[in-house]
């Protein structure tokens, strides 16, 4: 899906309709419907008609809510084919991202980086803390060891509940009025020169703040956050793949 480009000013046209048919394809959808669903779809039985920038975002959002819920599935069919239970010993396999640091960082290099500060912080504390602990209780003789990496200032900045940067994010997006100039400024009133990782520059531009990160320190640019959190999934798509010939997309 990725692959279908848009032309246009204020309403959008497929540009190449081969990568259309492709997807429609794969998922077993009808094209027409797939097209129509991206670029003109319905609120009740009115059709609002999309520029390209809106259907790109729509594709995406589509692409998206398939990935998220296929993997979601994945797991949960590997967990019940191993018949895993609570008392099983485990073998855990940890994966850490690439950590994300652009000229131009968005909305989506901070749920990496997030993701990647979560990772590292649940690595130390397995490989690190926990581990030393062990030995102590066994009475192996040891000095224990600070390792001086710990992620949680990071971590509770971006997720911690009520003032947190995805809290304050959420409120703004349910705002009649908010936008990412308005969430930018409540950002840096809650936060800087009060929180040790958030910092801001002066002469940066209105709709940006800087994490530092266990990685390096990120500056991230906040405009469109607003609309990429509310990832808005149009009915008509879901109807779409809900349609699909491929009985598990159609569940998903």
């Amino acid at each position: 899906m990725g692959n279908i480009e848009f032309r246009g000013d204020e309403v959008a046209e497929i540009v190449n309709p081969e990568s259309l048919k492709r997807a429609a394809e794969l998922l077993q959808v009808d094209e027409s419907a797939l097209a129509n669903g991206i670029t003109r779809p319905r609120i009740s039985v009115i059709t609002k008609v999309l520029n390209p920038r809106q259907s790109v975002n729509n594709r995406d959002a589509l692409s998206k809510a398939i990935y998220n819920r296929l993997f979601l599935w994945v797991v949960d069919k590997i967990n019940r084919t191993l018949k895993v239970k609570d008392k099983d010993l485990l073998i855990g396999i940890l994966d850490i991202a690439g950590f994300e640091i652009f000229q131009l960082n968005s909305f989506e290099q901070l749920c990496i980086n997030f993701t990647n500060e979560r990772l590292q912080q649940f690595f130390n504390n397995h490989m690190f803390n926990l581990e030393q602990e062990e030995y102590r209780r066994e009475k192996i003789e040891w000095k224990m060891i600070n390792f001086g990496i710990d992620s949680e200032a990071t971590i509770d900045l971006i997720s911690k509940p009520n003032k947190c940067i995805l809290s304050v994010l959420n409120e703004e997006c349910i705002m009649p009025n908010g936008t990412d100039d308005s969430f930018t400024r409540k950002l840096i009133q809650t936060h800087n020169n009060r929180h040790p990782k958030f910092k801001t520059e002066k002469l940066a531009k209105s709709c940006t703040f800087i994490i530092d990160h266990y990685a390096g320190i990120v500056t991230y640019d906040t405009n469109e956050w607003i609309y990429k959190n509310k990832d808005p999934l149009e009915n008509d798509l879901e109807l779409c793949i809900t349609s699909s010939k491929n009985g598990i997309l159609g569940t998903l």
